[in-house]
């Protein structure tokens, strides 16, 4: 939709504070009364953009091999998208991105989980908690470089979370299958 690509255009040129009802119509070149037919107030409109792009990451990850590819391909992403996201980031709706990010991590943990797993037998209680601990690893280590402004190089340390990753995965597996 038109309005959808108009907003998130203005959230890479400018603070999502300095957005209104106002700019986006006249870059639409619509009618307050069409842009209020489709979304109730920016918040909104800001959710449905979120929630699409999480939803485009998330299927993008699941056609990925590995841990790193997925954290490299979210990285891209918010790289590719910097502005916009930091733009969210630093505004008062900075919790609609946070939603976002936390529900692709929960995705790309359970992916990783479930690769780890394999064919062993592990209890669900202990698969939730392995899952619960991956989310919030990954969606740490993301939240940390949007905090810093995206400035560090993320690479290099996906690549070495992602080796210890491995590494901690197979040893909690291991007392998993033990008990």
């Amino acid at each position: 939709m038109h309005i959808k690509q108009t907003f998130t255009k203005l959230l890479d040129e400018m603070p999502l504070s300095e957005i209104s009802v106002k700019l986006i119509v006249e870059n639409c070149g619509i009618n307050r009364k069409s842009f209020y037919y489709h979304y109730q107030d920016i918040p909104s409109l800001l959710e449905e953009v979120v929630t699409e792009d999480t939803e485009r990451a998330i299927r993008s990850c699941k056609n990925l091999s590995s841990l790193e590819e997925c954290l490299r391909s979210i990285a891209a992403h918010i790289l590719e998208n910097r502005r916009a996201i930091l733009h969210i980031y630093r505004s008062m709706s900075r919790d609609s991105y946070e939603k976002g990010l936390l529900r692709l991590c929960d995705t790309v943990a359970r992916l990783y989980i479930g690769a780890q797993v394999g064919a062993r037998e592990i209890a669900p209680q202990d698969r939730a908690i392995l899952i619960g601990i991956y989310r919030s690893e990954l969606f740490g280590l993301l939240l940390h470089w949007l905090m810093e402004g995206l400035k560090t190089d993320i690479d290099p340390i996906i690549c070495r979370a992602c080796y210890l990753c491995e590494k901690s995965a197979e040893e909690m597996l291991g007392r998993c299958q033990m008990e």
